[in-house]
């Protein structure tokens, strides 16, 4: 019956942990790095091709009225571009928001976009995110569009475009766009390779002295683009030194002799994709989405994905999940693998301290143990899964796994001293026992204060913010359940 009891003490909190990965992990969710309140918002408005600072400038009036309304800003600048408002707004102090019982950067940032909410009418792109601590990183969720051939960018565009006008559906969402989006247009050049290889030359031969021309003139981009067109001119706004006619008219100096571009090319009108990637020789657009505050990717993430999965994608295209976690994967990995690497090389070092196999098993046993109550108050205080928190685990490892190794070695030396006043004789079930509670005593206080110091010693940091509760709270649960488990389990 002792035997079966102590079974059970072993095998139920194991169980009990493989249930908490099974019903509480899904509800826990994953961030990469959690959103804290620095204080600091950036705002975007971005009109379209074609815009210049005059038409911008207009709304500029609407901008500063909306941000200076807020008793919590303490300064902002207004930058106009060429086609684009950017705004950087930096709030007073968090703890003294707090004190006054004023409102978070999250509040602020949602309230400020609506509103802005009547700039959208006038076709205008209204970003507006909070700057957040922490490595760079991608759009919390989001897929990659794909093409493989040029000819199909058209038919890409409207899929991303579909995919766009899902996103901006699900709640939560914000600052939907892709990552290539239709201007007024472009002009593109698609020249007589025959007729230019009878004098020698080559599309690139003209686009070098086209680049001369255009400089200065406003132009955005001239460039051979696609492997089916040759010259692609992408400008602002043509001007009067520049328009088509003008380039077609155009007499450049070559190689050979002075050419007309008109003689060697004809050209047609179509939308312009401000930006296109290629990756592994496929054409990239991609849709993606910031959230509000307090929203896991990994609750949006799936919904998007189930959308893709079900869509109907025209011959030639297809899609690729691509969010914050698919573009730190190998940082998600190397942090899973510093800890199996800290978990092996504290059990090897074990092995040789104790000279078992057993011992060192058993005090790792109180390491993993702990993990059950720290997905248990994760839920309850609501912090996901994220980057600090395995950060805090793996420091939580090398803390815990200390308790065990004082009181192991405790009961050892009680055990080796009743062996040797023994004189040969077989030790009693007493004998075990009364090396337990002796151990437990001697040990119980120093395990104890090591504890609380090390917990209050954390605290103020998981209190601090939301970017380091993860880690905070990590400690502080697992080295209270690691400790407890730590007598419960070695002594049991």
């Amino acid at each position: 019956s002792s035997r079966k009891s102590r079974l059970l003490s072993i095998f139920i909190p194991f169980i009990l942990l493989i249930l908490s990965f099974v019903f509480l992990s899904p509800r826990i969710g994953f961030t990469l790095f959690p959103a804290s309140d620095e204080g600091i918002i950036t705002m975007t408005i971005e009109g379209q091709t074609g815009s210049n600072k005059e038409a911008l400038a207009k709304y500029i009036p609407l901008i500063e009225e909306v941000v200076s309304s807020y008793e919590e800003l303490k300064v902002y600048y207004v930058t106009l571009t060429w086609n684009s408002i950017t705004v950087y707004i930096e709030l007073i102090d968090s703890a003294i928001r707090q004190d006054a019982w004023q409102r978070d950067v999250f509040e602020i940032e949602k309230t400020m976009l609506d509103g802005l909410d009547s700039l959208r009418s006038q076709w205008l792109l209204v970003e507006v995110a909070t700057i957040e601590n922490g490595p760079p990183a991608g759009s919390p969720v989001g897929v990659k569009l794909n093409a493989a051939n040029s000819k199909d960018i058209a038919t890409l565009k409207e899929v991303a475009d579909d995919f766009k006008e899902f996103l901006q559906t699900i709640p939560w969402t914000k600052n939907v766009s892709t990552s290539s989006t239709e201007n007024p247009g472009q002009f593109v050049f698609e020249f007589n390779r025959e007729k230019l290889s009878f004098i020698g030359l080559s599309p690139d031969d003209i686009l070098w002295e086209l680049r001369f021309y255009i400089a200065g003139i406003g132009a955005w981009s001239i460039q051979s683009l696609y492997e089916d067109n040759d010259i692609v001119l992408s400008v602002a706004e043509f001007q009067d030194e520049l328009n088509p006619k003008n380039i077609n008219d155009l007499i450049v100096n070559t190689k050979v002799w002075k050419v007309r571009v008109w003689d060697y090319s004809s050209f047609s009108f179509e939308p312009w994709l401000s930006s296109i990637t290629r990756e592994d020789g496929r054409i990239t657009i991609g849709a993606n989405s910031d959230l509000e505050a307090g929203v896991l990717p990994s609750e949006i993430q799936p919904t998007l994905i189930e959308f893709a999965e079900n869509y109907n994608y025209p011959e030639g295209i297809s899609y690729t999940a691509w969010w914050e976690n698919e573009e730190n994967a190998e940082l998600i990995a190397a942090t899973l693998q510093s800890f199996f690497i800290a978990i092996f090389l504290i059990f090897t070092i074990l092995v040789f301290q104790f000279n078992s196999y057993s011992q060192p098993i058993i005090i790792l046993y109180s390491v993993v143990l702990a993990l059950l109550w720290v997905n248990i108050w994760l839920f309850v205080t609501g912090n996901p899964y994220s980057m600090t928190f395995w950060i805090g685990f793996i420091a939580l490892t090398g803390v815990v796994v200390n308790d065990a190794i004082i009181l192991v070695d405790r009961i050892n030396r009680n055990l080796n001293r009743l062996v040797r006043n023994s004189h040969g004789k077989k030790l009693k079930l007493e004998d075990y026992v009364e090396s337990l509670v002796a151990a437990g005593r001697s040990r119980l206080q120093p395990i104890i204060v090591t504890t609380l110091t090390t917990l209050f010693w954390v605290l103020p940091l998981a209190l601090q913010d939301a970017f380091w509760a993860g880690l905070g709270f990590t400690i502080i649960f697992g080295l209270f359940a690691g400790s407890f488990m730590t007598l419960f389990i070695i002594l049991a």
